[in-house]
């Protein structure tokens, strides 16, 4: 909705401005080279200092960056024009209305600039038609559509204005004027590729079914990772061409232009489990669940993928968002009367467990996953970590054991075995495991303080300070450490004064 590129004014004589825009200026951005931009206009600056085109360009490449040092050089533009020549400052003013409503997010900045800007010059059709975006974006319709009519009376056939009108329509869920909008904004500027993409929504929703697959493919072929044309392109061709495998083409082109989208996850998860697939129905729902989908979308998802797999899913999505661990046993439950020698579900459902802090249960079910998967490391740590907490060290120790034979590469095995020789008080030991977690992961500042813990238990002050300032150079404000260096240096005192 905002371009920051048509911020730039055309080149000037204006010897204030001293503006001469690369010739390859959209190359340059096409291909992300900003810096290059920044560069070009700086070297503006080195030769004529004060130059008001110079400022604003270098703050373009920065703002087409999104690095908002951008809005310090249009702030010096800004008050270069206005000590010699107040008409200059209205671009800059407008460039920076830009980045503060598109990459600084500050919308109220943003709307300030644009009412500065249409203070200069009240023909200034691209203010008017920004100012409604930020309208828009609000949710206030109506006075979104004011300005951009504004827009369109001072330059009839404004393709933005255009475009955003039919956005406008959209919303208002008026199909066929949006549409019309739409046509028109694209006669106008046959480069506005999203208003293909949000034709394609509108025709849909009239059931042109045929007619919305081509919008989104005129996209496409500009763009064939556009992640709305994509989006919406497999969603019609699953529901309403009932094409599945064609569908997970669409969602996959999207995915890789955004792969945290929760519903395009879900949307291939439904398209595999309605090819048969699903393992790779599971995997995408599980995707959902992780970026935001809730439980009760999950029950359309059961019904497509009604395996074991699909149950522990949900569990898992029960215990780490909702924190259902009721819905997760009785979702384990439902996976283990599918395949009663399903080890995951037990894994799960002791987790439920052991947060609902049932202890027996979630011991029986630790044992019935490594009884029917015992190769799975986590499990064993899990397993190990109640067993620390009910202080029976010895058998956490050997599960521990068991889960870094299993994966060796796991730092947080060998600091939670550690743990457990220390408090047997086998400190030799302890201190090999915290070496051996250190080396994995050097920068983990609560080893470095737990084997610092157990030098200063043993009487090495030498190599216990040393960790502690280890730590403290990771982690400045650490308690633990700040607490037991200034205890040490204290001591030291004591005994400095003692022998002297």
């Amino acid at each position: 909705m905002y371009d920051l590129l048509k911020t730039a004014p055309q080149k000037t004589t204006d010897p204030l401005w001293a503006l001469d825009i690369p010739k390859d200026l959209k190359g340059l951005c096409k291909k992300g080279q900003y810096h290059v931009i920044v560069a070009h206009y700086g070297d503006i600056i080195k030769k004529t200092p004060g130059s008001i085109g110079g400022l604003f360009g270098v703050g373009l490449g920065f703002a087409l960056q999104k690095n908002t040092t951008g809005l310090y050089y249009f702030d010096d533009a800004i008050r270069m024009a206005n000590k010699k020549k107040p008409a200059l400052a209205r671009d800059a003013i407008f460039a920076r209305a830009n980045a503060y409503a598109t990459f600084a997010k500050k919308p109220n900045d943003a709307l300030l600039g644009y009412n500065k800007c249409i203070g200069f010059d009240k023909s200034f059709a691209e203010a008017y038609n920004n100012r409604g975006n930020l309208f828009f974006e609000k949710g206030d319709l109506n006075t979104a559509c004011i300005d951009y009519d504004k827009a369109l009376r001072r330059r009839p056939g404004y393709g933005d204005a255009l475009y955003n009108k039919g956005n406008v329509m959209l919303s208002r869920k008026k199909y066929g004027k949006a549409i019309n909008y739409y046509t028109k904004a694209l006669e106008a500027d046959s480069g506005l590729i999203d208003a293909h993409s949000n034709m394609a929504q509108a025709l849909a929703m009239l059931n042109m079914t045929d007619e919305a697959i081509a919008a989104c493919d005129k996209v496409l072929g500009v763009d064939e990772y556009h992640k709305y044309a994509n989006y919406n392109a497999g969603a019609l061709v699953m529901r309403k061409k009932n094409d599945p495998a064609l569908a997970h083409t669409y969602f996959i082109m999207s995915l890789a232009d955004d792969d945290t989208c929760a519903d395009t996850h879900y949307n291939i998860g439904i398209v595999l489990a309605k090819l048969k697939r699903y393992d790779g129905a599971v995997n995408s729902f599980g995707w959902a669940a992780k970026h935001g989908k809730n439980e009760l979308e999950f029950k359309e998802a059961l019904k497509l993928a009604p395996t074991a797999e699909m149950h522990c899913v949900k569990a898992k999505h029960l215990i780490d968002y909702e924190k259902d661990y009721g819905g997760a046993v009785w979702a384990c439950d439902n996976a283990i009367k599918i395949n009663p020698k399903y080890a995951p579900a037990y894994y799960r459902r002791a987790q439920a467990y052991e947060m609902m802090g049932d202890v027996p249960n979630a011991m029986s079910n630790y044992d019935d996953a490594i009884k029917f998967g015992p190769t799975v490391p986590d499990v064993y740590n899990d397993r190990a970590g109640m067993l620390a907490g009910a202080s029976n060290h010895r058998a956490a120790i050997d599960d521990y054991t068991k889960a870094i034979y299993i994966n060796g590469n796991d730092y947080i095995y060998y600091f939670n075995r550690a743990f457990c020789y220390y408090e047997l008080g086998d400190y030799d030991k302890s201190i090999k495991d915290y070496t051996e977690c250190l080396l994995l992961k050097p920068d983990y500042v609560g080893a470095l303080i737990n084997k610092a813990n157990v030098y200063s238990t043993m009487g090495d002050a030498h190599n216990a300070s040393v960790l502690y300032k280890k730590a403290l150079e990771i982690d400045p404000g650490n308690k633990t450490a700040l607490k037991n260096i200034k205890i040490k240096d204290h001591k030291k005192m004591i005994r400095d004064t003692i022998c002297s």
